[in-house]
């Protein structure tokens, strides 16, 4: 009985280290076609209506997209790489990092998605 279960522990941890050792097959930010990433603040009531909208996104086309968010108080510099003055804003990059699509103040999820569809971004 305990050479089953030390056998058994040893398979265990062989699988976990195989498991580290190879990693995943692709995180969703490799496999992602596209960032989606918002320009934020924490004392911004519309950041945090679109920070729902993008989680529903990432809920529903998660293996197409990626959502990032930055935050005016600690991200300055990426706020100023994209020339966000505003929030929340939402800038869409291509699989190449070139920027597909921006919006300044809330967006809803139905034109969002639709800007998306219609840069082949997404599909359904």
């Amino acid at each position: 009985m305990k050479t089953v279960r030390l056998l058994s522990a040893c398979l265990l941890v062989l699988g976990l280290v195989a498991l580290c050792l190879t990693g995943p097959l692709a995180t969703s930010s490799e496999a992602a076609g596209a960032t989606i990433i918002e320009f934020r603040s924490t004392i911004c009531p519309f950041c945090y209506q679109q920070a729902e909208i993008l989680k529903e996104l990432q809920s529903k086309y998660g293996g197409q997209i990626s959502v990032m968010y930055y935050n005016n108080s600690t991200d300055q510099p990426m706020f100023d790489k994209y020339g966000v003055s505003l929030v929340p804003t939402v800038v869409v990059l291509g699989s190449s990092g070139s920027v597909m699509y921006r919006h300044e103040g809330l967006v809803s999820k139905d034109e969002l998605i639709s800007a998306l569809k219609s840069r082949n971004l997404i599909h359904d």
